[in-house]
C-alpha cells in the first residue's frame, strides 16, 4: 500500500515541478554546506518545537536527543542517497509516523518551511548568487514534494484507517465530506473567491 499511495501522490505533481537531474546533482553538491550548518538548524528547529506547548506534548520525556539524531539522519540521507522511489516511499512513511505521534499537518508544514527558511538565509548570506539560485530551487522542490507525500499520505492513511474500522469506503467518505464542505461554503458566502 505504501508504494501505491506514493506513486499516486507523485503522479499528481506536475513534472516540471519535480526534481530533475540538475536539481539532484545540486542537492548532493550542497551537502557539505548543509552539514556544516546542520547542528544550528537542528537546534533552532527543536528549540521551537520544545518551546511550543502544542508540540512539546507529543514528545516523550528525554526524547529530544533521539529526535535530533533522527532529524540529522533524515537530512544526511536526503543529501547523500539517491532520491528515487525508495526515498519517496520513505517520505510517505514519515506521514504514518506523524499520524502515530499526533503531529498535525499544519505543524509539520510550518516546521518544514522553517527548515527551508533557515537554510535559505544561510544560502543567501554565504553563497554567490549564481550558485545560490540552483540550491534554493532544488531545496524548495524537494521540500514541496516531501510535504506533498507526507501530508497527502497522512490524509490517505487516515481515510484507510477509518474505512478499515467503520467499513465506510473511500467513495462514501469522500461524498460525505463533499456534502459537508458544500454546507460550510453555503454558510460562509461572505468569503467568496
Amino acid at each position: 500500500m505504501l508504494t501505491q499511495i506514493t506513486k499516486e501522490i507523485l503522479a499528481q505533481i506536475p513534472k516540471n515541478l519535480c526534481l530533475n537531474e540538475e536539481d539532484l546533482v545540486t542537492l548532493k553538491a550542497s551537502k557539505p554546506f548543509v552539514v556544516e550548518r546542520l547542528d544550528s538548524i537542528t537546534k533552532n528547529f527543536y528549540d521551537t518545537l520544545f518551546n511550543f506547548d502544542k508540540t512539546r506534548d507529543v514528545f516523550y520525556e528525554n526524547e529530544r536527543a533521539i529526535s535530533e539524531k533522527s532529524f540529522k539522519h533524515w537530512a544526511d540521507e536526503t543529501l547523500a542517497r539517491d532520491i528515487d522511489e525508495e526515498y519517496w516511499k520513505w517520505q510517505t512513511y514519515v506521514g504514518l509516523i506523524h499520524i502515530k505521534r499526533g503531529i498535525k499537518n499544519n505543524v509539520f508544514i510550518t516546521m518544514l518551511n522553517y527548515i527551508s527558511e533557515m537554510l535559505m538565509e544561510e544560502v543567501v548570506l554565504n553563497v554567490p548568487k549564481e550558485q545560490a539560485v540552483p540550491i534554493l530551487k532544488a531545496w524548495l522542490k524537494l521540500t514541496a514534494i516531501v510535504a506533498s507525500l507526507i501530508t497527502e499520505g497522512y490524509r490517505l492513511f487516515y481515510h484507510k484507517a477509518v474505512e478499515n474500522v467503520t467499513g465506510i469506503n473511500q467513495t462514501l467518505l469522500d461524498n460525505t465530506v463533499r456534502v459537508e464542505i458544500d454546507n460550510l461554503v453555503a454558510e460562509n458566502q461572505q468569503y467568496r473567491l
